[in-house]
């Protein structure tokens, strides 16, 4: 879904996409647990960890935008602004 609109901002921004676990080409779990959004943020956090980035833009679209809410509720100094595309459901 970001695949041009990433690119065209490579030359200005650093851009990272996440590959959500259980979303996209990552496997599928079998159920998923209640803290599901808790869980998904977390791994935007150790992404962002992993990388050295003390804060970010998330964008968001449909689950998507529900993590990056999580997250923001969670990580707000991490958090440098939102961008949220289609409400999930």
């Amino acid at each position: 879904m970001y695949g041009a609109n990433s690119l065209s901002n490579c030359r200005t921004h650093r851009v990272l996409a996440l590959d959500l676990p259980g979303c996209g080409c990552s496997a599928i779990p079998i159920a998923y647990p209640f803290d599901t959004l808790r869980i998904l943020a977390t791994a935007v956090r150790g992404l962002m960890q992993q990388v050295g980035m003390e804060q970010a833009t998330l964008i968001g679209s449909s689950l998507g935008g529900a993590v990056t809410v999580e997250f923001a509720m969670r990580w707000p100094e991490l958090v440098a602004s939102l961008v949220l595309i289609a409400r999930p459901g």
